[in-house]
This record gives structure tokens, C-alpha cells and sequence, in this order.
């Protein structure tokens, strides 16, 4: 073999080596380029879900809180009214002792004390109640055996408590006014919060 064979024998082989070359390059260089675009991808997928999981995040807190001001006005604007409704029923209860059946009424919630109690004790009015008062004692039996104190400011009703005053039991309008306004304020948490809220309140 001549000087000129093996010259393009080496030629021939270099030229094959470095298009190997230049291939494997190239395959390398499209992986590289094929494995940036796939991570540029999660990235940007990941940035969207977090994107959108912190919309997501917003738009619920924004809506609970929407809610709560809706359930905090509806709880204000019941309030509102519940609050006119008892100022009402306060006058209106303030104008019995004119009625013609106050002295009906009045015996009625001292007979209904004395179940509890039992006969005698010490009936507790307001100063104008006093003549109500005897005729009421009177009229349950109890004459000579129950004692008066005029020491009540009330819109009306009366107190009995034992002669140790260790038991009372209240029955004026202001209390069952109280005792009303608190059973209406458990049942409207109960519409308003899908709780069952109705208690009654012991006397005592």
C-alpha cells in the first residue's frame, strides 16, 4: 500500500469518526434540549397549581367570610327586632295595672307561686300593688298567714319567698319578660346556626 493509499485510509476513518462524533453529539445535545423543555413543563405546571390553589385558597376565605358577615348581620338585624318587640311588650306589660283583670292576673301568679312554695311566706309587691296584693291573699286563702313587703319596683307581678328568705320565687312581668327574651334568643341561634337552642329557665 502506497503513501497516498494509506493517507485516504486515514482520511476515510477520521472523516467516519468525527461524523460519529458530530451524531452522538447531536443525539446528546436533543436529549438535553428534549430533558429542559420537560422540566421547564413541571415547572410551569407547578406554578400554575400553585396558582391556582392559592385562587382557590382566596375565593374560599373570601366566601366564609361573606358568609359570616351575612350570618353576624342577620343576627343583628334579629336582635334589632327582638329588642322592639320586648320594648313593646315591656310598655304594654307597664299598662296592666289599668286593665280591669290585673287583679285576676295577679292572683293567678300568686296562686301559681304558693304550688311551689306552699301556704304562707312573705309576698313581695311593688307599693302600688298593695291593696292587689291583700285582695289576692285573700283570695287564695291565705289571709293572716302571709305577710307583705313593699320593697319590689316592678312593671308588675310579685315575689314570694319562705319567712327564712331563702327560696324565692319570682313572678313578675319583668322576669317572665327575661325568661321570654332568652328562649327567643336560643331559637333564633337555632335558625340562624342549624342549632337546637330552646331551653326554659327554672324559677328561683
Amino acid at each position: 500500500m502506497s503513501i497516498e493509499d494509506i493517507i485516504l485510509a486515514l482520511d476515510e476513518q477520521c472523516r467516519s469518526e468525527c461524523q460519529a462524533i458530530f451524531q452522538e453529539a447531536h443525539r446528546q445535545a436533543e436529549e438535553i434540549v428534549r430533558r429542559a423543555e420537560a422540566e421547564a413543563e413541571e415547572i410551569r405546571r407547578s406554578k400554575r397549581e400553585k396558582v391556582i390553589a392559592a385562587a382557590e385558597s382566596e375565593a374560599a376565605a373570601m366566601l366564609y367570610s361573606a358568609r359570616l358577615r351575612a350570618k353576624n348581620l342577620a343576627v343583628e338585624i334579629k336582635e334589632s327586632v327582638l329588642e322592639d318587640v320586648f320594648k313593646k311588650a315591656a310598655e304594654e306589660a307597664g299598662k296592666l295595672r289599668e286593665r280591669g283583670d290585673y287583679q285576676r292576673i295577679f292572683t293567678a301568679l300568686l296562686e301559681e307561686a304558693l304550688a311551689v312554695l306552699g301556704e304562707g311566706g312573705v309576698l313581695h309587691v311593688d307599693p302600688r300593688d298593695r291593696e292587689v296584693a291583700e285582695k289576692a291573699i285573700k283570695a287564695t286563702g291565705n289571709d293572716g298567714r302571709m305577710g307583705i313587703k313593699e320593697d319590689l319596683n316592678c312593671l308588675g307581678g310579685l315575689v314570694v319567698s319562705d319567712k327564712e328568705g331563702r327560696i324565692n320565687i319570682v313572678n313578675t312581668f319583668d322576669e317572665r319578660l327575661r325568661r321570654a327574651r332568652e328562649r327567643l334568643k336560643l331559637e333564633v341561634t337555632g335558625i340562624l346556626f342549624g342549632s337546637v337552642g330552646v331551653g326554659s329557665a327554672a324559677s328561683g
